[in-house]
């Protein structure tokens, strides 16, 4: 597996879902109402959202410092901004049509129901989404993205979010498997 130079995953770095986990445990599935942390960090990953548009919403609990988050459905992938106990859309991207949205109940609270380490990863029930936790610089990060077939890559023209430390990057991947960063969104910068 390898990653560019940039912030997260780099304009020319290969996300593979599968090769990351070799010798860890099976990913776990997520469904709405639960959430995964990323150990050793502030990082929570919730499958949450109003009825029919449920996503997996990944963002920086730590106390009052503002920073960036991004929610992925089978539809689209919103890069957002907190700050002071408020979040506002920075960006919105759709994504390329491969599953339909599943028409879940609303689920506005969830459950903490694991910790992943470097090499965890975690499926998105009823979609072909999944996330999975790596190290730049040996900082934890996780990067959530649809899944292309059984081989683990990004679908073609898809998006991935990827988060660390309240810093978040939108890449665009090609059908080499490529990423093209879209969007970068830093503490303290000006949306």
């Amino acid at each position: 597996m390898r990653f560019g130079t940039g912030l997260l995953v780099g304009v020319s770095g290969t996300l593979c879902w599968s090769g990351v986990a070799i010798g860890a445990t099976a990913p776990k599935t997520l469904v709405p109402g639960q959430s995964v942390s990323v150990a050793g960090t502030s990082i929570v990953c919730a499958y949450v959202g109003p009825a029919g548009k449920t996503a997996i919403d990944c963002f920086s609990t730590k106390s009052g410092a503002p920073g960036y988050g991004f929610r992925l459905n089978e539809n689209e992938l919103v890069a957002y901004k907190s700050a002071a106990g408020a979040e506002h859309d920075v960006k919105r991207w759709r994504e390329p049509a491969s599953l339909k949205q599943p028409s879940f109940a609303a689920a506005q609270q969830a459950q903490l129901v694991a910790s992943l380490p470097v090499g965890g990863r975690v499926l998105i029930a009823k979609t072909d989404i999944g996330c999975l936790v790596y190290s730049n610089s040996n900082v934890p990060v996780v990067a959530c993205f649809k899944l292309a077939g059984t081989q683990g890559y990004p679908l073609t023209n898809s998006l991935a979010g990827s988060i660390s430390s309240g810093a978040v990057q939108v890449s665009r991947f090609d059908a080499s498997h490529k990423g093209v960063t879209v969007f970068v969104g830093e503490p303290g910068q000006k949306p």
